[in-house]
């Protein structure tokens, strides 16, 4: 399967990523955790085995390994992959980042708990493609295991996605260029 998302061109924005994020108050990471643990706590998921689809540089399932779950982050892009392992070696934690396209999941074994946060499967282009990813986490997690994920929606983009944006930070400058075509139902974000 040809994969946009392999060719996803992350090849300065992992080294930054983190600081971006932090740009905006606090990363997303911050905002998202609480909810995850309540979630957890709601279902009374033990703390087990963890995969995080779409890990990025990796902080949310660093997090999760901190509070003692056996955590994989996979990643269609090299460069967020290495990212997440340098920041896994600079933390001394135990988690596995693996380079692979969602729609091609192949977890390293059955776990009890997957997510898909940061509008991961808004990646996803067609609902074919969906529907494939879906399928793949499913045969990923363990019977009775759980898949927690967020999403853009159509407000999201019609609002959020048709301006651009400048960030500044001491170290860099990054130039979102954002796109809606509502008719087909795609986004775009060019990043510089």
């Amino acid at each position: 399967m040809e994969s946009g998302l392999r060719s996803a061109g992350y090849h300065v924005l992992p080294r930054i990523y983190d600081r971006w994020q932090e740009s905006y108050g606090r990363d997303f990471t911050a905002v998202i955790l609480p909810r995850l643990l309540g979630s957890i706590r709601r279902f009374r998921i033990p703390a087990s085995t963890f995969l995080d689809v779409g890990c990025g540089t990796g902080t949310l399932a660093l997090a999760m390994a901190r509070r003692g779950w056996k955590a994989w982050g996979v990643d269609a892009s090299a460069e967020m992959v290495h990212e997440a392992e340098r920041k896994r070696e600079e933390e001394g934690l135990r988690a596995t980042f693996i380079q692979q396209d969602m729609r091609e999941l192949q977890a390293p074994r059955p776990v009890r708990l997957i997510t898909a946060m940061f509008d991961t499967l808004n990646h996803v282009a067609s609902p074919e493609e969906l529907l494939t990813t879906f399928r793949r986490i499913h045969s990923a997690l363990l019977p009775g295991g759980y898949f927690m994920f967020d999403l853009n929606n159509e407000h999201c983009y019609s609002t959020l996605w048709t301006q651009d944006e400048e960030i500044r930070h001491r170290d860099f400058t990054l130039i979102l260029e954002n796109d809606f075509d509502a008719a087909n139902g795609l986004a775009r974000c060019v990043v510089t």
